[in-house]
């Protein structure tokens, strides 16, 4: 009997081990069919490529920016891997530290240095980042088709890049320290999927990010990007060999950074936590930087830990329903989800939120919705405040000192939202509107409507509005 129901187990876990391994690859799989059908060719691309061969070409691999999008970039942020895809963009900015040039001019700001300050700028340069990526590229290069009639384009994609383009304008940034920085979204989520994650890349989702970021690196007004992907990995380590040097000034930027990104964890445990950061680091990174080498247990330790979470999910997780991070490419019908408040945009709204006097004005403002992050990126900035049983949940964490007020929304935060076209630091926040939007309606490739263009909706005309 005992042997009997011992067979019937393991023939239970052996049946659910087979069935979550397939169904793990069922979405990358039709995504390959999905590919095949549309481009005519007789078999999805492979899977896999050779060890050691060279990156597809564009030739072998052809797809628009907006299909890259779609069926490639946002599924691995939102679905495939969204745990390490984040950590892969986050470690992707921490590598540009790494050269001097980049870190004199994040010196000179001091934006990243004052934690005063450095919470608000990293969430601030987060939210456009992943406004890029999130919302469906348009208009000139991209690919994509046209809106449908009375269904405005989502200008929110554009209106992110030109917001970054202004904010860069206001520093001497050369194109090839731009040019390295793109290079890094293109290629570290390859390099930590092939690393930690449950599956590598496929040929085609590797041309997927090329080619996506490529169109976005032009519209950001990045010249020079190499047409083949090989030909990026291969300019990109020249240039790392050549800038990505020992610094003290890089050394100043990167700790200020690791002191951001570790601000949840208890001081006392800091120290073991900088070090679990140091195994994470490439060599040249790290010397450039100025970390000593991490004991050699710890590396292989946080290693394994990560190689067995990669085990786990591949062999015994399902895959995800429902997004995680990042939306899938929304529809203008998403738009009432968002805070049913409006400002005017022709004054920044002060530290403690909005006035009187601002709510007074709701009757003759536009109809611009406020936007919450997902999540909270080292502080809760645009966070809402927490109600009900959250702000119960919030006291009681707050008496134990299990969290700090640095990590519960509050006024200080801004909880009412954000909008695209005004974040950046406090001294240039709300300026520079009309540079952005002439700016995005170029990127646009037309003029920018509803809610959440520049500006917002006029009230009367918005189909989103709400009788106030």
């Amino acid at each position: 009997m005992q042997a009997a129901s011992l067979a019937v187990l393991l023939a239970g876990v052996s049946s659910y081990v087979l069935y979550a391994r397939k169904a793990r690859y069922q979405r990358i799989k039709a995504a390959h069919v999905t590919y095949a059908r549309r481009h005519g060719l007789a078999a999805p691309p492979l899977l896999t490529r050779p060890r050691g061969s060279k990156a597809p070409t564009r030739a072998e691999l052809p797809m628009t920016p907006a299909e890259a999008q779609e069926f490639f970039v946002i599924p691995n942020l939102s679905f495939e891997m969204p745990f390490l895809m984040q950590k892969a963009f986050e470690f992707a900015l921490f590598l540009t530290y790494g050269i001097e040039s980049i870190s004199e001019i994040l010196e000179s700001t001091r934006e990243f240095l004052d934690l005063e300050k450095a919470g608000r700028r990293y969430t601030d340069t987060t939210l456009l980042i992943m406004s890029w990526v999130r919302y469906p590229i348009v208009g000139p290069g991209s690919g994509a088709p046209e809106g449908r009639e009375g269904q405005p384009l989502d200008p929110r994609g554009a209106i992110a890049i030109a917001r970054t383009r202004v904010l860069h304008s206001h520093y001497k940034i050369t194109n090839d320290d731009m040019l390295y920085t793109l290079s890094t979204f293109i290629l570290e989520p390859a390099k930590w999927a092939a690393a930690f994650d449950w599956r590598p890349f496929t040929p085609l989702e590797e041309m997927a990010f090329h080619v996506f970021f490529s169109e976005t690196g032009r519209r950001l007004g990045i010249t020079d990007i190499p047409e083949e992907l090989q030909d990026l990995k291969d300019w990109a380590e020249a240039y790392e060999a050549a800038n990505m040097l020992p610094s003290e000034t890089c050394a100043t930027v990167a700790a200020a950074t690791t002191r951001l990104l570790l601000l949840s964890v208890p001081k006392r445990l800091i120290p073991f936590a900088e070090q679990v950061v140091a195994t994470l680091l490439y060599d040249r990174l790290r010397e450039s930087i100025l970390v000593p080498a991490p004991p050699p247990l710890l590396r292989t330790l946080v290693h394994s830990t990560l190689h067995l979470r990669a085990f786990v999910i591949r062999h015994l997780f399902l895959p995800r329903r429902q997004s995680q991070g990042e939306k899938l490419v929304p529809d203008p019908e998403e738009y009432p989800a968002f805070p049913k408040g409006y400002i005017p945009l022709d004054q920044p709204l002060p530290e403690g939120g909005e006035t009187a006097a601002m709510a007074e004005k709701k009757k003759e403002a536009n109809f611009a919705p406020l936007a919450h992050p997902e999540q909270f990126y080292t502080e809760p900035w645009y966070m809402p405040e927490p109600t009900g049983f959250g702000a119960l949940k919030a006291k009681l964490l707050l008496a134990l000192k299990i969290t700090g007020e640095d990590q519960t929304p509050s006024k200080r935060f801004r909880p009412d939202g954000y909008r695209l076209e005004t974040l950046g630091p406090v001294k240039r926040e709300g300026t520079e509107l009309q540079t952005v939007q002439d700016l995005a309606e170029q990127i646009h490739g037309g003029r920018l409507e509803g809610p959440y263009a520049v500006g917002g909706a006029p009230k009367g005309r918005c189909p989103f509005a709400f009788a106030g």
